[in-house]
C-alpha cells in the first residue's frame, strides 16, 4: 500500500464531518449535502481517479479498508 495514500486516509479519518464536506466542495466544485464520515472519506480518498465517483486504484481501496477495519 502506498504509503502516503494511507497517511492521507488516516488525515481524512481525523476530520469532522463538516470538514470533510467542505474538503469535497474544494476537490469536486460543488458542495455535498452528505454528512456521512465514511462516505466522504471514501469519495475524497478516490478523488485522484479520473472518475471520482468508481475509484479501482488498489492502494485507495487497501488504505480504506485498512482504517475501515481499524474502526
Amino acid at each position: 500500500m502506498g504509503l502516503n495514500v494511507a497517511k492521507e486516509v488516516a488525515a481524512l479519518q481525523r476530520m469532522t464531518p463538516k470538514e470533510l464536506a467542505r474538503k469535497f466542495a474544494d476537490l469536486f466544485g460543488e458542495p455535498t449535502n452528505a454528512r456521512n464520515r465514511t462516505r466522504l472519506v471514501r469519495r475524497i480518498a478516490g478523488s485522484s481517479n479520473p472518475s471520482p465517483r468508481v475509484s479501482t486504484d488498489d492502494d485507495v481501496l487497501a488504505a480504506l479498508d485498512a482504517v475501515m477495519r481499524r474502526g
